[in-house]
C-alpha cells in the first residue's frame, strides 16, 4: 500500500510517477530537516506505523523531541490507549506553544 492511498487517487495524474514517488514518502527521509519541536507517540501495537520505523525516524531528528511510548496502542486510540500522549499534548505542549513558553523536558526514565 502506498502512503496514504495515493495510488487510488491518480485519475488525473501520472499513476506510475505517483507510485514511484510514494515509495520515498517516509518520515525518516524528512527527519533530519525538521526544525520544529516534536511530541511523538509510538504505539507498540501499531501495524500502520510500526514502532521500529518511528524509533528509526526519531534517531534522525536533531531538534527537540519527546517520545511517548504507548505500550497498548495500535494506530488508533482504542480504549484510551493514547491517553498518556493526549494528556501531555493538552496539558503541557499546547499551552506552552500558545504562550511561547519553553517546552519542558522530561528527565530520562520519568514517565509523565
Amino acid at each position: 500500500m502506498v502512503f496514504p492511498y495515493w495510488f487510488g487517487h491518480t485519475a488525473d495524474k501520472n499513476a506510475d510517477a505517483v507510485h514511484a514517488a510514494s515509495r520515498y514518502f517516509d518520515s525518516i527521509n524528512f527527519a533530519p530537516r525538521i526544525k520544529a519541536p516534536l511530541l511523538i507517540g509510538v504505539g507498540l501495537r501499531d501495524r500502520s506505523c510500526p514502532p521500529s520505523g518511528i524509533f528509526a525516524m526519531v534517531n534522525h531528528v536533531n531538534g527537540f523531541k519527546e517520545v511517548s511510548v504507548l505500550r497498548d496502542s495500535a494506530h488508533q486510540n482504542h480504549n484510551g490507549a493514547q491517553d498518556i500522549y493526549n494528556r501531555r499534548l493538552d496539558e503541557v505542549w499546547l499551552p506552552a506553544l500558545q504562550t511561547g513558553s519553553v517546552l519542558p523536558s522530561i528527565p530520562a526514565g520519568v514517565r509523565p
